[in-house]
């Protein structure tokens, strides 16, 4: 269900179950990882040679120092005991893996630049670069860069696909105007019990 929100973006205020009861994003294991670990997650686009990457990647990475969930070899996995309040997951277009660790920032959780999930989760959230079209096979809904913000409760709703503008605008304090969209979800959830 899908919902106009304010400053022009569309919130999802609920994910739906597939026929076995998994999350839709249960086949991405690394945004898995951090959507169970963590109150929010911002799911980041992002490649190096792009220069409209490099200012939200700045403030992304003063925003978000500290106080993040941390990759999976550096933190205990804790599923719900005690979640951090955010994660930012890192969804490369980097040209090799070399670009894109020397690219993110510090604490980043990063999907494995040669696995099969981090074009899947292109494919799933049709974000590309434009030279990923031809090989990713989609019509491209979103562009580099692309901050995709998400409710970490149990519905693993998408707040906002407009994180990187909503970086910019609320630069002294995202979060609390994320969390502002994540409440009103869950005041719409109750309300309408979606």
């Amino acid at each position: 269900v899908l919902q106009q929100f304010t400053e022009g973006h569309m919130v999802a205020f609920r994910q739906l179950e597939d026929e076995q009861g998994a999350l839709p994003f249960s086949q991405f294991p690394t945004l898995n990882y951090a959507l169970q670990n963590s109150e929010m997650v911002g799911l980041y686009f992002a490649a190096s040679w792009c220069p409209m990457s490099t200012p939200v990647t700045n403030l992304l990475g003063e925003a978000f120092s500290k106080d993040i969930l941390l990759p999976p070899k550096e933190s205990a996995s804790i599923f719900g005991e005690d979640k951090h309040k955010f994660a930012i997951v890192y969804v490369s277009s980097d040209n090799s893996k070399e670009e894109m660790e020397e690219y993110m920032k510090e604490g980043w959780i990063a999907v494995d630049f040669d696995s099969r999930e981090r074009m899947a989760l292109k494919k799933q959230f049709s974000t590309c670069a434009k030279r990923e079209l031809a090989e990713l096979e989609i019509e491209r809904k979103y562009e580099i860069p692309t901050l995709m913000i998400f409710d970490g409760a149990a519905t693993h709703g998408i707040l906002s696909t407009n994180g990187a503008e909503e970086l910019r605008k609320h630069k002294d304090d995202p979060l609390a105007y994320w969390q502002e969209l994540q409440q009103r979800m869950r005041e719409a959830e109750k309300t309408y019990a979606i």
